[in-house]
């Protein structure tokens, strides 16, 4: 039997009850912002499901089982409270993404591999009420005249979302859950994401204050390892992270956290990375975490590296260390600044000292296949100069390989 215009009916009776909880929350489904309250509010929410639901029953004369009508309520409490038909997966912690394509496919990331799931949205409109939840109070929106935007949840969970006319077959939501697998990196290592001794270097190169780029495609686990690394830096520093999306979470007690933000509907608002950083260097950091690099602000994130902001991280999309640099070089270049592209592989050279590079098998794996040191040769031209690699062997086999270079930081771990 389809109840979706009787689930319609009954959500918005119970949403005029529930509106003054869902105004005073920041955004997303209430159960994470009324973590401590949620067994009241599930009571109260089912009592108020289950008279909407009686009054219409006997207002439209209605046939329902006991097993119809507590589906019903467990539906709309799971909408109203929680993720909806999203709900099981965002329960499975197996499940790191959840992709959905319009109201009618749901799709999910187990163990690094996409799977279709059985659940669904009743039509576009309870898609777009869902849309709805996870913007509320954030500031942002999705229209024709803005069909893009991201968002992230108390939780860390990250949400971009694209609507038509950018995605003419209906909305598109990409959704990463916050709750990583990987919490330390000792997970990192049980995982074989990479071995003991890169481990040891890379914590070192964080004491060090080394600056580092984390390179890979989308969901490689880069910002994973960064903000395990993260770790190891002194707790008396203080930490500028600069992102477009909260992502990034330190433990150290003088992190400061900048966002950029949209224009609104005037057009009026604009903070763009670029803004951040030219703030953030005033702010005295002792390092700068930029959580993705993808246009102009490369260029000062490359000031950043050679002005003494030692240990500054951050990450980029690229396919190999060569790329990083090309990508990177390309960026700065849009800089309003007109420098010539020597001087700014020369900058690079001089700045940026180690690239971590990570990639995903076919299996689903993650782990760092190079860990590179940037420089320079006695000519002036900057050389890339592998100090750890992964040698695959094989589809499902291979090894870390300690390459035996010391590079010019001179940390060892052989």
């Amino acid at each position: 039997m389809d109840f979706t215009e009787l689930k319609r009916t009954l959500r918005q009776r119970a949403l005029q009850s529930l509106q003054p909880l869902f105004q005073s929350k920041p955004y997303g489904p209430l159960q994470l912002a009324l973590a401590n309250e949620i067994g009241d509010l599930q009571a109260h929410t089912r009592d108020l499901l289950r008279q909407a639901l009686a009054a219409e029953i006997r207002r439209l004369r209605l046939k329902l089982t006991d097993a119809d009508q507590a589906e019903l309520i467990k539906a709309l409490e799971d909408d109203l409270l929680g993720f909806g038909p999203m709900q099981p997966l965002f329960d499975d912690r197996e499940i790191t993404e959840i992709l959905i394509n319009g109201p009618d496919q749901i799709d999910a990331e187990r163990n690094g591999l996409i799977e279709t799931t059985p659940y669904h949205f009743d039509d576009e409109a309870h898609l777009r009420f869902h849309i709805g939840r996870f913007l509320n109070g954030t500031g942002k929106r999705v229209d024709e005249s803005h069909p893009f935007t991201g968002c992230a949840l108390s939780d860390g969970t990250r949400i971009h979302i694209a609507c038509p006319p950018a995605s003419p077959f209906g909305p598109h939501l990409s959704i990463r859950k916050g709750k990583r697998a990987f919490q330390c990196i000792e997970d990192l290592l049980a995982a074989n994401a990479l071995s003991p001794q890169m481990a040891e270097f890379l914590k070192a190169c964080i004491k060090a204050q080394v600056n580092i780029l984390f390179s890979g495609a989308t969901s490689t686990g880069k910002t994973t390892l960064l903000e395990i690394l993260s770790q190891e830096i002194d707790d008396r520093e203080r930490v500028l992270v600069l992102e477009d999306t909260p992502e990034i979470h330190l433990r150290q007690r003088h992190a400061v956290y900048l966002l950029t933000r949209e224009a609104n509907t005037e057009g009026q608002g604009l903070i763009t990375l670029r803004d951040l950083f030219q703030n953030a260097l005033r702010m005295r950091p002792n390092r700068l975490i930029l959580g993705e690099i993808r246009g102009s602000e490369a260029f000062d994130f490359l000031q950043a590296l050679t002005s003494g902001h030692r240990g500054s991280l951050g990450v980029i999309h690229a396919q190999s260390p060569e790329e990083v640099l090309l990508r990177f070089e390309a960026l700065a270049a849009l800089g309003e600044q007109r420098f010539s592209a020597q001087l700014i592989r020369r900058m690079i050279a001089q700045g940026l000292e180690i690239i971590v590079q990570l990639d995903r098998d076919q299996e689903g794996r993650r782990r760092v296949t190079q860990i590179t040191e940037v420089c320079t040769d006695p000519q002036g031209e900057t050389r890339l100069n592998d100090i750890y690699r992964y040698e695959a062997r094989g589809r499902n086999e291979g090894q870390f390989m300690a390459m035996g270079y010391v590079p010019r930081c001179g940390i060892q771990v052989f």
